[in-house]
């Protein structure tokens, strides 16, 4: 998009001054002028004159919805600080409508991680995901077995506790 004429005739015309927010990574505070971008399947301009021009912020790609957990237990792991050992290049937008959007690249893999809260993850923070399962929430799970039904799944084979009488541990 770099080079096409239409495009960076599009952002002169249609693209206003960007604004950001204090955070430990790049903020960027969309504007209505932003929503135009959407024709290009962007959620905000970019400047084809950057030389930092890095993968845009797609609303149409997969996300992971999260949010940020400020006391992670039990694994202290900071998201930020993963991704900064990684090597990861951060950025976020902050949405219209308060949402939050964190964008982590690495090489030639993108991830976005949708905070509907709208909270930024701080240094210390870990995270929290939320799965959309396609689960009925209606359905009743009383036991872990149960959980496996709702989903359509066998449930796993039956433990046996051990001679002292603790349970075996399993994983699948």
């Amino acid at each position: 998009m770099r080079r096409e004429a239409a495009y960076r005739a599009a952002w002169a015309a249609q693209a206003g001054p960007v604004r950001f927010e204090a955070a430990p990574f790049p903020l960027r505070i969309q504007t209505r002028a932003d929503l135009a971008a959407a024709d290009w399947g962007l959620g905000a301009w970019e400047n084809p004159d950057n030389e930092r021009w890095r993968t845009p912020f797609l609303p149409g790609m997969p996300v992971l919805v999260a949010e940020p957990d400020p006391d992670p237990w039990p694994d202290p792991t900071t998201l930020l600080g993963l991704l900064g050992e990684a090597g990861a290049k951060l950025e976020g937008l902050r949405l219209l409508n308060g949402r939050f959007v964190l964008k982590a690249e690495l090489g030639d893999a993108v991830l976005q991680i949708l905070v509907p809260s709208g909270r930024v993850f701080g240094p210390a923070d870990g995270i929290v995901a939320k799965l959309g399962l396609g689960l009925p929430l209606e359905a009743p799970v009383g036991r872990i077995a149960d959980l496996w039904r709702v989903a359509g799944r066998p449930p796993p084979p039956r433990m046996r506790p051990f001679r002292d009488g603790r349970i075996a541990r399993w994983c699948r």
